[in-house]
């Protein structure tokens, strides 16, 4: 009865996790909540009262409707979706069961039932949560068979000792004498041994080793598909922030999402080797807005320039300090694509267009729902740094960039205006320093703490310009805050500037060697111009770039820099953040594991670390400074007590302890294995070769019943020569002669040159010897 117990709990929890992974997947908690009442009540008034029992009539009548049901619910439903209505019949297929008596052949049922609806929900379903569940589920499933086989052989002994009981005088029957006794585990006084924490022990090992196998045929494995695997249909994803209008405080309501949008490396245009950024923040550009008014962002169409162009016929990259990016974008609903500006085609085929008239950088629209990979030069990079300051490469119109709705009406900044006023008088700093004017309007914002992020922005007075709301009563906003608040106090000064909305991430991947871009690291800046006459002269000197249009200037307003609020990640509890690393982990490379992933992500990093290591073994500078390293440390007179006795000293040497064993053990098995693989190859060997030859054993029994045996030193082929002519006279049929050399013949070439007879050769000795054997037999002795 306890390991029956155990089983019925077991497929009832079984149940009722496969029906809440199947309910993440649908988005509806009702089937859920209705299967974990049902398990639990089953187990109670089915399993072990026995009040409630459906027989077979009643259980099949409630299965039919439940498959009207499903055929009136599948014609209502799209046709993606229409295996969720075939699921939800084995969710009603399963809450019939478990009010039924049951037995082996049940539980086993159920077990199917359930393991076919975590099938259908991953269809629908694989997210961070589905991944926990789902590990839950195999722990679950195996500990689940694992009864289903006990109990199976309970079953089957207990019907053994009924069949003994039934015997005359209820002795038990001399086949089976142990038959009717009690049924116990082996060593135990009862029935419960093994089945309690010894059973649960062993299923954790199953468990984890099932896991870590799986973990690394996952990784090692290689991908035969381009794209990763994405749900029923691949669909562009929506980029937060990116829309033709923007409203002050819509962004930092939609920013959390930890949903990739890119990768990013950086490699030396010269010998393609990875370009390191020391300074870790990368700015890249997405699109722009110029034109504010009350609280929303647009962009004005300025000219009558052709719109669109390719990317090969802009200008080409200049001849020096050339970086070249290697970009990876996700499937998205935007035609831009982002990457570090200024760029230029490098010289594969591009088709990425270039909109010259409002200046951003487009993907084809066939190319939307698919990864596209993209290589661009750059010269944004100098000494590991992108720099703030960049020459424009054509002559901007400026009108747009100085539009300011003044002071008065309904749409005034007032506010705006005078705090630029104020802050600059302050400042004492000349009108021919532009550059330290912008710095110095940066900083207030930025870093006197008189503002503060926040993702949540404070109810806005409806009555006055939301920017105005934000200097004046509630100092508190996302980044699109301040960058307005920026761009608006410069253009009030004469200034030029505009908002450019793009990414801006710190996240660094160092097995890939790539920057890492997702929708929380969405991020708006400023870009004002610098006509030529305020450029500093050593950039005329020094950088090989022309300044004679003038530049842009890099300007960031927004306080707290990356860090763990302002970068979206939110939470500060510590089970939070770990579930959303958790969560990008998943994401990243499990879900998103396709062929270019592994390979960026894997192949590439090992390949790369074995080939450092074979360098290091073949480097003397290595081996002399790794053996002087050791001397070092097994210089007593050098050790120091607190470092090599403490916590961190512990789980190394534990660590180390724990790679020895699985070295040791994982050595062993493969030598284990190796020596019984080549034993069965030496024995295979032998017992082929002892069929190979067993046409010759025959020759000779055959010749030998004539009296004439083969002498020690004499070979097979002058033994034929000498059979043959003595087989002819005794049997008088000359023929018999050329027999015993083609037999030879075979021998030497199936015995020393290690080849086997084809099927002609082997039909011709067999037809030989028979032949041979029939004229021994009929033949005339002399």
């Amino acid at each position: 009865m306890y390991v029956e117990r155990l089983l019925q709990i077991h497929v009832a929890a079984m149940a009722a996790v496969a029906t809440l992974l199947l309910g993440m997947g649908q988005q509806s908690m009702a089937l859920p909540l209705m299967v974990f009442v049902a398990a639990a009540v089953s187990v109670w008034l089915t399993d072990i009262t026995g009040t409630i029992a459906l027989n077979r009539l009643v259980a099949n009548l409630a299965a039919l409707g439940a498959g009207l049901l499903t055929l009136h619910d599948l014609g209502q439903l799209p046709p993606h979706v229409r295996i969720l209505g075939l699921a939800n019949l084995l969710v009603y297929l399963q809450v019939i069961l478990l009010f039924q008596k049951k037995d082996a052949r049940r539980y086993r049922l159920l077990a199917m039932l359930s393991l076919l609806q975590v099938v259908v929900s991953a269809v629908f379903n694989q997210g961070l949560w589905f991944g926990i569940l789902l590990t839950c589920y195999l722990f679950l499933g195996l500990s689940t068979l694992l009864l289903i086989h006990l109990y199976g052989e309970v079953e089957r002994f207990h019907a053994v000792r009924k069949v003994a009981a039934a015997t005359a005088n209820g002795r038990p029957q001399r086949r089976w004498p142990l038959a009717a006794s009690p049924v116990v585990f082996s060593g135990a006084t009862g029935g419960r041994h093994g089945v309690g924490w010894e059973l649960f022990g062993r299923v954790g090992g199953m468990g984890i080793s099932t896991l870590g196998v799986a973990a690394i045929i996952f990784i090692a494995v290689p991908r035969l598909g381009d794209n990763a695997w994405r749900g029923p249909q691949l669909e562009a994803r929506r980029v937060v922030g990116y829309t033709d209008t923007i409203t002050l405080g819509e962004l930092g309501q939609i920013i959390e999402s930890p949903q990739e949008v890119l990768r990013i490396r950086f490699l030396d245009a010269e010998n393609d080797e990875p370009y390191r950024v020391t300074l870790p923040e990368v700015y890249l550009h997405g699109t722009l807005v110029n034109d504010y008014r009350a609280g929303t962002w647009r962009y004005s169409l300025q000219g009558h320039r052709h719109r669109f162009r390719p990317l090969t016929s802009g200008p080409g990259p200049p001849e020096h300090r050339l970086v070249r990016q290697r970009i990876t974008i996700e499937p998205l609903e935007r035609l831009e694509v982002f990457c570090v500006w200024p760029f230029y085609p490098t010289n594969g085929q591009h088709s990425l267009r270039f909109d010259a008239q409002r200046p951003r950088l487009l993907r084809q629209m066939s190319e939307r729902a698919q990864r596209l990979t993209f290589e661009l030069y750059t010269t944004a990079f100098r000494n590991g740094i992108q720099t703030i300051l960049q020459p424009a490469d054509t002559e901007p119109d400026l009108d747009p960039l100085l539009q300011f709705p003044g002071t008065e009406g309904p749409e005034g900044l007032p506010t705006v205006a005078r705090l630029a006023e104020e802050w600059l008088a302050e400042s004492q700093i000349p009108p021919e320093d532009l550059l330290g004017r912008l710095r110095h309007l940066e900083f207030r914002l930025r870093d006197s703490e008189a503002f503060q992020y926040s993702l949540d922005g404070p109810p806005r007075d409806p009555s006055i310009d939301p920017l105005e709301d934000f200097l004046t009563n509630n100092p508190r906003g996302h980044c699109e805050y301040f960058s307005t608040a920026l761009t608006m106090m410069l253009r009030s000064q004469g200034i030029p500037a505009q908002m450019v909305i793009g990414f801006r991430t710190d996240e660094w991947n160092e097995p890939g060697r790539f920057f890492q871009v997702r929708q929380l690291h969405a991020h708006t800046w400023v870009e004002a111009y610098v006509a030529p006459e305020f450029i500093p002269k050593e950039l005329w000197t020094d950088s090989p770039l022309d300044w004679s249009r003038g530049a842009w200037m890099r300007l960031e307003a927004t306080p707290g820099g990356l860090d763990a609020e302002a970068a979206g990640i939110g939470p500060k509890l510590a089970v939070e953040r770990f579930l959303d690393a958790l969560g990008r982990f998943w994401s990243n490379y499990v879900l998103e594991m396709d062929e270019a992933r592994q390979r960026e992500d894997v192949y590439e990093p090992a390949g790369e670390w074995m080939s450092a290591r074979v360098s290091d073994l073949a480097d003397p500078e290595w081996w002399q400074a790794t053996m002087a390293q050791l001397r070092q440390a097994l210089d007593v007179r050098r050790w120091n007590v607190n470092q090599w006795f403490s916590w961190r000293g512990g789980l190394a040497a534990m660590a180390v302890c724990l790679v020895l064993v699985i070295a040791y053990r994982t050595l062993r098995l493969v030598i284990r294995a190796a020596l019984r693989q080549y034993r069965a190859r030496v024995a295979a060997a032998r017992a082929r070769q002892a069929i190979r030859v067993a046409f010759y054993r025959r020759f000779e029994n055959l010749v030998g019943k004539t009296g004439l045996i083969r002498g020690p030193a004499e070979t097979q082929e002058e033994f034929a020569a000498a059979a043959g002519r003595h087989l002819a006279e005794r049997a008088e049929k000359p023929e018999l002669a050329a027999i015993p050399s083609v037999v030879a013949s075979a021998f030497y070439q199936v015995r020393f040159g290690h080849t086997p007879l084809d099927k002609t050769q082997q039909t011709a000795v067999r037809e030989a010897l028979d032949e041979l054997e029939s004229a021994l037999s009929t033949g005339k002795r002399p």
